[in-house]
């Protein structure tokens, strides 16, 4: 059951609220940790790094990508790319660019079999080289984005990835 935060944390934060969505997260996590599961607790935990992002909580955030980190195998896929999209993202609004880039780039590197995950990779990458200056960059990790969320039939997704898009200059339908 406290697994199943992923779904219901994801769905709050599709609804655009990550207070709620931290509350399933921590939900979860706590839970897990609470009986040492650490294969579903490295994915919660980046998960719930991304909510605290989302509300500026920037040091909380960075700790639970540490946590996701220590407690992820070097095979999962999915706790170590979204681990290092969230830092990506704490280092860009902390300043340390090059570090954030190489970072955001590697999270999609490293990619994911689920094209929701794929995209949110790819919207990461777009905000961290946008924050970086590399507009044409950004517009194109964006441009990926919204493919993929459409292809999924994520249409919320997908409509908020236009709003960036848009707010980065490039042409939105």
């Amino acid at each position: 059951r406290a697994n199943l935060v992923q779904n219901s944390g994801f769905v709050e934060m599709l609804a655009g609220d990550p207070v709620a969505a931290e509350r399933e997260y921590r939900w979860g996590y706590e839970r897990l940790a609470e009986i040492g599961e650490k294969s579903f607790l490295s994915t919660v935990a980046a998960d719930l790094a991304d909510a605290l992002y989302v509300q500026g909580r920037l040091d909380e955030a960075e700790r639970f990508t540490k946590i996701s980190e220590e407690a992820a195998a070097p095979d999962d896929v999915a706790s170590q790319s979204r681990l290092r999209s969230v830092r990506a993202k704490v280092l860009a609004q902390r300043g340390q660019l090059g570090d954030a880039v190489e970072l955001a780039r590697e999270a999609v590197r490293l990619g994911s079999s689920d094209v929701n995950d794929g995209a949110r990779l790819r919207l990461n990458l777009g905000e961290v080289l946008s924050l970086a200056g590399c507009r044409e960059e950004a517009i194109k990790a964006v441009e990926e984005a919204i493919t993929l969320f459409e292809d999924k039939g994520n249409i919320v997704s997908a409509a908020s990835a236009h709003k960036v898009l848009k707010e980065l200059g490039g042409t939105s339908d």
